[in-house]
């Protein structure tokens, strides 16, 4: 089964910060190079997104400097950043590439 690893396209680094291996709990801090997109992709479990710096995008919005974004379990989504971003995320679960139709719309980001 592909991995969280795999679907990591050149232009993300990823530094954990912590990680609770039982849990499967992580905070990372992630830098997206600007022109860079995610494959799609579907969260076995919660995403939290914290924009640092730059702007995330997905289908369901723009996401600038201080935005806060949920990602729900089971959500389906393709992320990418035109200008390059900084972001912490805390996270559990993994990433699962995806060519399903979105598992539901997300509307918990501010």
């Amino acid at each position: 089964m592909p991995t969280a690893q795999s679907i990591r396209p050149t232009g993300v680094t990823i530094k954990i910060l912590a990680e609770d291996f039982t849990t499967k709990l992580r905070t990372e801090l992630v830098r997206i190079k600007a022109g860079t997109v995610l494959p799609t992709h579907r969260h076995t479990n919660f995403e939290w997104v914290y924009v640092l710096d730059g702007e995330l995008q997905d289908e369901f919005g723009r996401y600038k400097k201080g935005a806060f974004k949920i990602n729900s379990k089971n959500s389906v989504h393709t992320s990418r950043s035109p200008l390059g971003c900084t972001l912490l995320v805390i996270r559990a679960g993994t990433y699962v590439p995806s060519t399903l139709p979105y598992a539901k719309k997300q509307k918990n980001h501010r």
